[in-house]
């Protein structure tokens, strides 16, 4: 029975000491925490905007994120800033950082690598968005096709551009006229017509024949290609 009444004494005590040591550290760690966070203490002095943040504006920027940073540096809410400017479409990705009594915003843009007749936008990581300010439309290529079908459009589009990058021909507007065929205008001003069937062999052909072709020219502007012949092409000039 002593012995049990001993180890009782020895928890008991034990229990004391760790209620001392909560009341002594625990609990003023916890109070101070609440102060910070019910204080201004620390305050935010510059909001330091950084990266691609055009289209939003750094004032509108500042002005979305001051709300998070007016309780100071210990109440400085990052996620919220972040999930605030990721709302916009045109906003890849936020970041966030602090230097002292400055918090730094750093925005990346969604690049875009095709539009729509619609207005929309397709960027790099498969996503439709609407541009908040008025892009260079001859940098990025317009498709006239069925947004359902927009992965399969990028596809060709990046096969297109690769079989006539050696003419150094870009393509302005890819259309998808039928099942099987595709007109796409360069940004030289003329349009080519293929098949899907053919796009490999009847551009590689014409690719090769192009540099001649502007060479008889004689003053004349290429208007339209056909390369649906078995044999060769048609061309048609202005």
């Amino acid at each position: 029975m002593k012995v049990n009444r001993d180890q009782q004494s020895w928890h008991l005590k034990w229990l004391v000491i760790w209620c001392v040591i909560a009341v002594l550290f625990v609990v003023p760690s916890i109070l101070f925490r609440h102060y910070l966070r019910m204080q201004q203490v620390w305050p935010i002095h510059a909001v330091d905007v950084t990266g691609d943040y055009q289209q939003l504006g750094k004032a509108r920027i500042e002005k979305l994120v001051m709300p998070y940073v007016m309780h100071g540096y210990f109440n400085v809410d990052t996620h919220a800033i972040e999930t605030t400017l990721l709302a916009f479409p045109s906003v890849q990705s936020v970041d966030t950082s602090l230097y002292g009594r400055t918090l730094v915003v750093h925005l990346t843009k969604r690049v875009p690598i095709a539009r729509w007749p619609n207005g929309e936008l397709y960027s790099q990581e498969h996503v439709f968005y609407k541009p908040l300010v008025k892009i260079d439309e001859t940098q990025v290529p317009l498709i006239n096709a069925p947004i359902a079908s927009a992965k399969q459009s990028i596809q060709q589009l990046h096969q297109f551009d690769t079989l006539l990058a050696p003419d150094k021909l870009w393509i302005l507007t890819l259309q998808k006229e039928s099942a099987h065929l595709w007109q796409l205008q360069t940004q030289q001003g003329f349009w080519i017509v293929v098949r899907d069937r053919d796009v490999k062999t009847k551009l590689a052909s014409f690719v090769k024949a192009y540099p001649e072709l502007m060479q008889q020219a004689k003053g004349q502007t290429l208007e339209y290609v056909d390369l649906r012949y078995n044999n060769g092409f048609a061309a048609k000039w202005q």
